[in-house]
Parts: structure tokens; C-alpha cells; sequence
């Protein structure tokens, strides 16, 4: 069981069940790509720049696996946008870590 937290996503009712789909489908495809590893926890911060109701701000997250921590930020206006980045990014990370542990696995056992 992943253990998923949003931190400072207050006025964001509006995009909630949209941010929610896109950390739920990174979580999918992480099981299905790397099955043989666990994902502990996913964690979202926002930190508002703007007044209230404009959403302009940072958003971190802090991807917790068996096999590293990865961490991604963006500053911006538009939540979804930021987040979809984000989760780019991150998987990117994990690809990057995965396929050179790959590579340094073969090596050893070459």
C-alpha cells in the first residue's frame, strides 16, 4: 500500500479528483513497470505565491521507492500542468536509476 499525502492543496477542490487521477496513474504504472519493486510513498507540497484563490505557486514531490528517493519541483500558475511536469520528470528519474542499476548488475555478473 502506497502512502500518499497532499500538504497545502487547500483551494484546489476544483482540481482535486483530476490531481488525485494523475498521482493514481503514475502509482499504476510504476506497479506495472517495476513490479518487482515497492513504491512506499508519494508526497505533494504546495506553497501558494499568489492571493487566495490564485494558485500560482510551488509544487515538490518526494517519491519514496525501494530502491531510491526522487524528488521533483515546478513553479508556475497552472496545478495540472505543473504536476503532469513533475510526474515527467520523475519517471524520467526512475528510468535514468533503474536502467543503471540494470547496466551495473550486468556488469558484475558479466
Amino acid at each position: 500500500m502506497v502512502n500518499v499525502n497532499f500538504v497545502g492543496f487547500e483551494g484546489f477542490e476544483d482540481m482535486q479528483k483530476s490531481i488525485e487521477e494523475k498521482v493514481d496513474g503514475f502509482i499504476k504504472k510504476f506497479e506495472v513497470r517495476y513490479s518487482g519493486e515497492s513504491l512506499d510513498s508519494v508526497k505533494a507540497f504546495h506553497k501558494s505565491f499568489g492571493a487566495k484563490g490564485d494558485h500560482t505557486g510551488e509544487i515538490k514531490f518526494n517519491v519514496e521507492t525501494s530502491f531510491g528517493v526522487f524528488r521533483s519541483a515546478k513553479i508556475g500558475h497552472k496545478p495540472l500542468d505543473m504536476i503532469e511536469e513533475i510526474i515527467e520528470d520523475v519517471e524520467k528519474q526512475i528510468r535514468t536509476k533503474k536502467g543503471r542499476l540494470f547496466t551495473e548488475e550486468r556488469g558484475r555478473n558479466a
